[in-house]
């Protein structure tokens, strides 16, 4: 939405460059300005995330800790492991009190940035970024499954 200066035709124009019939665009259309008002009502038209965007990072971070502390997942340890590092590394780089799920978005969203303007990506960056993304892939799963009510804490 900043990026488009929450202007409505440029906002129509993006949609319309990948939404393939009307009633996709008009669902889209108005979830777009559904965002535009949420982030202008939250005082967001500079900078910020909304609400809803906020709760599910927390909601994350917390699914995070816990399967690494209470699950003790091990396929989510051994991603964890993989990625620590590359984690560490990114968030000396920015905001360092970020968690690590954040620094990970934070991470993601770079990466989209510079792929939409087409800056060529390092070896090495890809494949920090792709620790990482394995992760959150891992992460989004337990996340549904635990928005399902499909999540199990037998700690006995």
């Amino acid at each position: 939405m900043r990026a488009a200066n929450f202007d409505i035709g440029a906002i129509n124009a993006f949609i319309l460059s990948y939404v393939p019939d009307q009633t996709g665009f008009e669902e889209e259309s108005k979830w777009f300005g559904q965002l535009a008002s949420k982030m202008k009502n939250e005082g967001l038209s500079k900078a910020g995330h909304i609400e809803d965007v906020n709760e599910i990072v927390r909601e994350l971070n917390f699914l995070h800790h816990t399967c690494l502390n209470l699950y003790r997942d091990a396929r989510y340890i051994g991603l964890f492991k993989t990625a620590k590092q590359n984690i560490d590394e990114l968030r000396s780089k920015t905001s360092g009190s970020a968690t690590d799920v954040e620094t990970m978005l934070q991470g993601l969203y770079g990466l989209l940035i510079l792929r939409l303007k087409k800056t060529p990506i390092s070896d090495e960056t890809r494949d920090a970024m792709k620790t990482m993304s394995d992760l959150l892939a891992y992460l989004a799963v337990m996340y549904g499954r635990m928005k399902k009510g499909e999540m199990n804490a037998s700690l006995n």
